[in-house]
C-alpha cells in the first residue's frame, strides 16, 4: 500500500512540473541549483479605455499581485517554491538575470464604482506611473522561510 502511494505522488509531482515548461531545474548538485524561467505569454494586447492606450499582459501560471491598490500596474507575477535545508546554513543569491522589454504602459488596476449595478470600473494611474523608476524594484527576490515535514527550508 505504501508503495502505492509513494508511486502516485511521483507521477503527480511529475506531471506538476513537466506541465509548467515555463520553469525548469537545469543543474542540481549539493553546491548549487540552477533554474531557468521563461515566462508564456497568454495575452499580450493594446486596449483602449476612457481615450488611453495600455497594454494588458498575462502569462500562463501567474497571478496579479496588489489587485486591491487602484492605480496600481497589473503586472503578472510568477511564484514557485524551490526549498533548501536551512539548518546546513545553506544561502539563496540570485547569480543572474535577463530581461525584455514588452511595450506599452500596463493596464493599471480599476476602481469598482460606488452603484455595484452599473458594473463600471473606473481606471485612472497611480503615482507609480509619474515616479521616473522601475516598478516593480527587484524582479525576482526570495519570498519567504518555511518547513517542510517539520524540518525549516528557506
Amino acid at each position: 500500500m505504501r508503495s502505492i502511494i509513494l508511486v502516485s505522488l511521483f507521477v503527480a509531482a511529475f506531471l506538476t512540473v513537466h506541465a509548467q515548461q515555463d520553469f525548469q531545474i537545469l543543474q542540481s548538485t549539493a553546491q548549487r541549483i540552477v533554474v531557468s524561467y521563461t515566462p508564456k505569454y497568454a495575452d499580450t494586447t493594446m486596449r483602449t479605455i476612457e481615450g488611453n492606450e495600455y497594454r494588458f499582459v498575462d502569462v500562463l501560471n501567474s497571478v496579479f499581485h496588489n489587485s486591491d491598490k487602484t492605480g496600481y500596474p497589473q503586472i503578472p507575477s510568477r511564484d514557485f517554491d524551490i526549498g533548501v535545508p536551512s539548518t546546513t546554513g545553506n544561502q539563496i543569491n540570485i547569480r543572474s538575470i535577463s530581461t525584455a522589454e514588452i511595450s506599452g504602459i500596463p493596464l493599471p488596476f480599476p476602481k469598482p464604482e460606488k452603484d455595484l449595478s452599473q458594473k463600471t470600473l473606473l481606471y485612472s494611474k497611480g503615482s507609480v506611473y509619474s515616479g521616473g523608476s522601475i516598478y516593480p524594484n527587484n524582479v525576482v527576490y526570495q519570498y519567504s522561510s518555511g518547513s517542510v515535514r517539520n524540518m525549516p527550508v528557506k
